[in-house]
């Protein structure tokens, strides 16, 4: 089974994932990705109740977690 989450490297096939942010390795924010930035080095979180729609950006220290599995992925595209 595949349970546990993975960081992801790649954030430009996370577009419609559930994923689980994290800053400097603390969560901060659970949220379906909108739209994944062409480069790889934002994405948009999609509004979800009192949360409004929100960009991410790998510069400031955020990091995407999500189950590669359940999402079809190829483990390749995590970093562990």
């Amino acid at each position: 089974m595949c349970q546990e989450l993975s960081c992801f490297q790649d954030w430009t096939i996370l577009t419609g994932m559930d994923v689980e942010i994290r800053q400097w390795g603390v969560k901060v924010r659970i949220g379906r990705v909108d739209v994944a930035m062409e480069d790889g080095t934002a994405l948009w979180l999609a509004g979800n109740g009192v949360y409004e729609r929100k960009m991410i950006e790998k510069a400031e220290g955020f990091s995407a977690w999500g189950s590669a599995c359940r999402c079809g992925l190829p483990k390749e595209a995590t970093a562990g």
